[in-house]
């Protein structure tokens, strides 16, 4: 796209890209076998969904990925895959290496075309061969686009923000293009920022939007018309493609106002950027807000500001021309700063109505939105240094700026090498410690989180990231997928029904390994019918392996804790165990999802949580051993306990440990005198659950309110 190679001199951007890329990453992650690399957060997430994709069987629309999830399964885009390159591994899976990854190769393109933009769009400045070459440095170089090796390799693509600009200026300074090449150039744009990410979609879509109006006021002409709803065509067709509108997923999300952009950022260079220039205080979310212009820049910037006071009708000049693109870039810089603003360690919020917030969560990371603008403030820097200034001048003043640039973040640059060339390896990093996982990897196909009660929300994080490497490395299908939205809610509740319904009937899918979320566990334990079924605490989780005593080679094996055995530690005048022990998992057994699990104690998180324990005796009192978490302005915690839905009592915990004692209302004791085993349900409501930060205490944010030692029964 736009790659039209008229002098041999324009092979040096893509020089420049590669060598760039060699210095900061190197070329051992360009090897598809080595995936090593990515066995830890956001690239594990984007891995696996491209993995899964590229060895299912091709389907309609493209995007479908029904091993990444099973019930949970949703379009490629949500994985945070690179759909574009995603699409063009699967059709090369016959020669690629087994289980293959893109991601070094998708790196050194975004340095290549970073630079050839970056080279066109200096070229709309200069002619001089030296001064395009430095000039390209500080996009190569820009501390935001460098910033996302971190792990968000799609948002590596600021080369799609360069070539929306290069369109724009261009269109300005040149004659018009016909309508069938503009929409080629901007469709193509446009239709693989969608396959890419659709925070470029925004992007790209609005500069093309302030391009599109501009030529329409300019020649009022109806080619313009057909040119948008052209674009807008292929904008839909390729986002339904991508599974952009998945009818399981929450187009909006929380975090708007949270992750967003510091009104300091630009000069903020968070330490790592700068040996020169330290970190500025800023608030938690506003890492995603990372904008430094970077040392060079800045110098440029100060160097500038003169030759702009001598001369303001220069700067008027250019902003007449493109006055939709200047409000384009205006708009964006206050939507990176929402509604939550950051100055420094101060800030300031306003209200905005929920239909704006709502919307505006669909694109929650708002401090992204700032990057149109940082390319725009680098194009400005270099116009009045090369315009302003005399020829060798400008070359000896870039010379310098680019030196700064570079050499200031090169401390950060050469962390990022040291982390991209280790030791290659052909397999994610599992931490399953267990014998058991090697095994089962050769007998089963599926493994599966059973949950009939927590959100899927709970769920993904904490089995993802620890199994995901294992599946991942086993082929095997997931149902835990870590997608960058949630699944709405009448999904959730599907999902939950379905898993009770099979919960109930006992009957497991014998190609499956569950693991079974411990507010579940307890009801699968008093359902499952198959004694050659494995039920056992493995790793710190609760798993049930159908079949497993059948299967040649492993029916002596028994790893983890026979939790039928376990329950029998449940009884009269005997303290049920809190303390963390994998070898008596009996803790987490009785607990929902929503519990604090510390060393020694258990803890509820919210305003609500239940807890379960199951007895075959008579059960007069319980006695709970614990302490209030409290401050000195928030000193007591007070909370009812229901017992099976009947209300048992009003408690309070303060700050200093004691027992409380709940007695069973006489009718539930009736009730469990008649059943040969029974399930106590103890239901919490904390009314003075609060935060840490709230109490003043540190800045944790988790509603807390008393935690529990022991439990005894009487």
């Amino acid at each position: 796209m736009l790659i039209k190679m008229k002098k041999i001199s324009d092979i040096v951007p893509f020089g420049l890209g590669i060598c760039t890329y060699l210095y900061i990453v190197g070329a051992r992650i360009l090897n598809p076998n080595n995936i090593g690399w990515l066995s830890n957060g956001d690239p594990l997430q984007s891995y696996l969904g491209s993995m899964y994709y590229c060895y299912s069987d091709w389907q309609f629309p493209l995007s479908a990925n029904p091993d990444y999830g099973l019930e949970n399964a949703a379009g490629l885009v949500f994985s945070y895959a690179n759909v574009l390159m995603a699409l063009i591994w699967k059709a090369l899976s016959p020669v690629i290496p087994d289980g293959g990854q893109y991601f070094g190769i998708w790196l050194l393109l975004c340095f290549m075309l970073q630079a050839w933009f970056a080279w066109l769009i200096v070229g709309l400045l200069s002619t001089d061969l030296k001064i395009r070459t430095l000039g390209i440095l500080f996009f190569l170089f820009s501390p935001p686009m460098i910033w996302r090796l971190e792990g968000h390799y799609n948002y590596c693509a600021h080369f799609l923000i360069l070539a929306a600009l290069y369109l724009a200026f261009r269109s300005r300074r040149y004659d018009e293009m016909s309508l069938s090449r503009t929409i080629f150039y901007w469709g193509s744009l446009l239709a693989s920022t969608v396959w890419i990410s659709t925070y470029f979609t925004l992007m790209v879509g609005a500069v093309w939007l302030a391009d599109l109006i501009r030529r329409y006021y300019k020649s009022f002409s109806s080619n313009v018309l057909v040119e948008f709803f052209s674009i807008l065509l292929i904008i839909f067709f390729f986002a339904w493609l991508a599974g952009c509108f998945d009818p399981i997923i929450e187009a909006s999300s929380a975090g708007f106002g949270f992750y967003k952009m510091n009104l300091f950022s630009p000069i903020d260079s968070d330490s790592v950027y700068s040996f020169l220039l330290k970190d500025i205080a800023s608030h938690p979310g506003e890492y995603e807000g990372f904008n430094y212009l970077g040392l060079g820049i800045i110098f440029l910037l100060l160097i500038s500001i003169p030759a702009l006071i001598d001369n303001v009708s220069f700067f008027n000049t250019y902003l007449k021309s493109c006055p939709l693109l200047f409000l384009a870039m205006i708009s964006f810089f206050l939507w990176s700063l929402s509604n939550n603003v950051g100055i420094a360690s101060f800030s300031f919020s306003f209200h905005l109505p929920e239909f704006i917030t709502t919307r505006a969560g669909m694109f929650r990371v708002s401090g992204r939105l700032f990057w149109p603008v940082l390319y725009c403030l680098y194009i400005a820097i270099l116009l009045v240094v090369i315009r302003k200034y005399a020829p060798r001048t400008a070359f000896i003043l870039l010379f310098i700026a680019a030196t700064c640039q570079i050499g200031d973040m090169s401390g950060k640059l050469l962390e990022f090498r040291h982390r991209f060339t280790a030791p290659p390896s052909q397999y994610l990093i599992s931490t399953l410690e267990s014998n058991f996982w090697a095994a089962a990897g050769k007998n089963y196909k599926k493994i599966r989180v059973l949950y009939d009660k927590a959100p899927f929300i709970a769920i993904w994080p904490r089995y993802f990231f620890k199994f995901g490497p294992y599946a991942g490395n086993n082929r095997l299908a997931i149902n835990f997928p870590y997608f960058g939205r949630e699944p709405k809610t009448s999904h959730t509740e599907f999902v939950h029904n379905e898993h009770r319904n099979l919960i109930n009937s006992g009957l497991y899918e014998s190609d499956t390994i569950y693991l079974v979320e411990s507010s579940s566990a307890l009801d699968v334990l008093q359902t499952y019918k198959n004694n050659d079924d494995l039920f056992a605490f493995i790793d710190g989780v609760y798993v049930l392996a159908p079949g497993w005593r059948r299967i040649n080679g492993y029916a002596a094996q028994f790893p983890g804790s026979d939790l039928t055995v376990s329950l029998s530690s449940v009884s009269i005048g005997k303290e049920i165990p809190i303390a963390m022990d994998n070898a008596n998992p009996v803790r987490n057994l009785f607990l929902d999802y929503n519990w604090e699990l510390g060393e020694n104690f258990v803890g509820p998180m919210g305003h609500k949580a239940e807890m379960r324990l199951p007895t075959a005796e008579t059960v007069h009192k319980i006695r709970l051993d614990g302490y209030g978490v409290v401050s000195p302005s928030h000193p007591q915690q007070r909370f009812e306990v229901l017992i099976n839905g009947l209300a048992a009592g009003d408690f309070v915990f303060d700050g200093n440990r004691k027992t409380v004692e709940i007695s069973i209302p006489p009718e539930l004791q009736k009730e469990l005198e008649e059943k040969e085993e029974g399930i106590i349900s103890l239901d919490f409501n904390l009314k003075d659950a609060a935060t840490p930060k709230s109490m003043g205490m540190n800045d944790d944010i988790r509603v807390l309110s008393i935690r529990i030692f022991s439990i005894e029964l009487e």
